[in-house]
């Protein structure tokens, strides 16, 4: 089954962990079926590394069983994304 594995962790080539779940939204209503890039309609995976947040997208099937290899290329491919925003405003 698919589905059972959501939370993978690897290495990239630096040797930093990152963690990669699989992200499927709810069945798309109308008005979020033209809200959504069709990309993104049936999920994608979502890579972090601290605040670093990375998108791929459409999920690749099977990517539960992937080897690290190909996760660490996956995620070098991702798009990255803004993260949670920042309490200070100091930086």
């Amino acid at each position: 089954m698919e589905d059972e594995v959501q939370l993978r962790t690897f290495r990239d080539e630096r040797d930093q962990e990152w963690e990669v779940r699989a992200i499927k939204p709810p069945p798309p209503t109308e008005r979020r079926r033209r809200l959504i890039a069709d990309d993104f309609a049936n999920g994608w995976l979502l890579f972090t590394l601290g605040m670093e947040r990375r998108r791929l997208a459409p999920l690749p099937p099977g990517w539960h069983q992937a080897s690290d290899t190909q996760l660490v290329r996956w995620c070098a491919d991702a798009e990255q994304v803004a993260g949670p925003p920042s309490d200070s405003q100091d930086h």
